[in-house]
């Protein structure tokens, strides 16, 4: 199936749920700065690439945690498009990770729980403490104890139980997965 060229609309979805799950404008500053990075692609693959037709070097200084992140050859897929809604790729998580701002850590079980495919339901007060900063229903980088990111989640309240339940969206286990059901 041929899938159309991102409009500008789908170009803004992006970049906006983009800054907002880093906590910041730093895709939009990138893009006031490096005029020749471009979100392109059509809806079911986005990409961050480069203009020009050849291997880009670029350091993206971040400054919430003050590291820099290098985008070499600049053909980061970022995500793809469901019905209207953007959807991040797990081949995005290792460009965004270091220029988040807002990020949940789970421990060594929880780790293992939420890369098996599995929601994770909060009731740590070390973890809890983490959340405070979120609202309902907001898309975050989850992140194992090692602070090595494992996945994106998305933060939801139950108001009946004093737990938070993060939402699997989609993680580093999906290749194991989906590798086991092919045979």
């Amino acid at each position: 199936m041929l899938y159309s060229q991102l409009t500008t609309t789908e170009k803004n979805q992006i970049e906006t749920k983009i800054n907002t799950l880093l906590g910041s404008s730093i895709l939009t500053d990138i893009f006031k700065e490096k005029v020749m990075i471009s979100i392109n692609g059509s809806r079911k693959e986005a990409f961050l690439i480069s203009k020009v037709n050849m291997d880009l070097l670029t350091e993206i200084k971040s400054n919430s945690n003050n590291t820099n992140c290098k985008l070499i050859h600049a053909g980061i897929k970022l995500g793809f498009f469901i019905r209207d809604d953007f959807r991040f790729g797990i081949e995005s998580l290792s460009f965004l990770a270091p220029l988040t701002k807002k990020r949940i850590q789970l421990n060594a079980r929880k780790t293992q729980e939420f890369i098996y495919g599995k929601d994770i339901e909060i009731t740590s007060e070390k973890i809890l403490v983490q959340i405070k900063q979120f609202v309902e229903n907001e898309i975050t980088i989850i992140f194992s104890d090692n602070s090595i990111p494992i996945g994106f989640g998305k933060i939801t309240f139950n108001k009946k139980k004093p737990l938070i339940q993060i939402k699997n969206l989609i993680d580093s286990g999906i290749y194991i997965r989906s590798e086991k059901s092919a045979f």
